[in-house]
């Protein structure tokens, strides 16, 4: 009988629901570390097709840790920054022995533990991950409701320092401009970042359909 490659299917559970973390990083040209700037959970109903995110603030602190992460650490809760957190755990690959990203498992963990559901999966992008990913999706309409002008560092080798100014009204936004869009705290805070961070992503969501996400799948792995 021919040799089977079929992987052995995935269990969502009685609830029928995937959830992970989905983690960004500032990780970037000219850039020392990687900072967790992003952390947020989504949960899928794949009964139903419902979409939830929740974002997790950078800067909560005086965090539960998972098991393994409490016995790399020495310590049963972490004081500093999520963010921070990302970066510490990574240097600790006892916390993921599979070979997966230590600084992710942390955090999903913590995740799972702060908001008293299970996290499945992690996903982790850095800044020039997600302006492929966007472009990988043939960018993004948005509706913008506050101006966003910002200069942004570039994300790459052979890129320059560039301003962007995103104007109110209905926005077709590349991967650099939503990048910038996403990241920009510029005359806001964090929380604003958070719900312009959630927009994108539920934008990339909705507005592509089950053909044009298979017909783009190998560029999005990619990304």
């Amino acid at each position: 009988s021919p040799t089977s490659t079929t992987e052995a299917p995935l269990d969502w559970g009685e609830n029928q629901r995937l959830t992970l973390l989905l983690i960004g990083t500032d990780a970037g040209y000219g850039r020392r570390g990687a900072r967790a700037d992003t952390v947020m959970v989504a949960t899928f109903d794949l009964q139903k097709g419902y979409v939830g995110l929740f974002g997790l603030p950078r800067n909560a602190g005086d965090l539960p840790l998972g098991a393994k992460t409490r016995q790399a650490l020495g310590r049963k809760t972490y004081a500093d920054m999520i963010s921070n957190l990302y970066e510490a755990a990574g240097e600790h690959p006892e916390i993921a022995p599979d070979g997966g990203d230590s600084g992710a498992v942390a955090l999903r963990e913590t995740a799972s533990i702060l908001l008293g559901i299970p996290v499945q999966y992690y996903a982790v992008v850095d800044m020039a991950g997600l302006i492929a990913l966007v472009d990988a999706f043939g960018g993004v309409k948005l509706n913008v409701k506050e101006r966003v002008r910002v200069e942004r560092s570039p994300p790459t080798r052979d890129e320059e320092w560039r301003v962007y100014d995103i104007k109110p009204g209905i926005q077709e936004l590349d991967g650099h401009e939503a990048l910038a869009f996403a990241r920009s705290r510029t005359g806001t805070d964090d929380y604003h970042r958070m719900q312009r961070q959630r927009c994108v992503i539920l934008a990339l969501l909705y507005q592509n359909g089950v053909a044009d996400l298979a017909l783009k799948f190998p560029d999005i792995v990619g990304a």
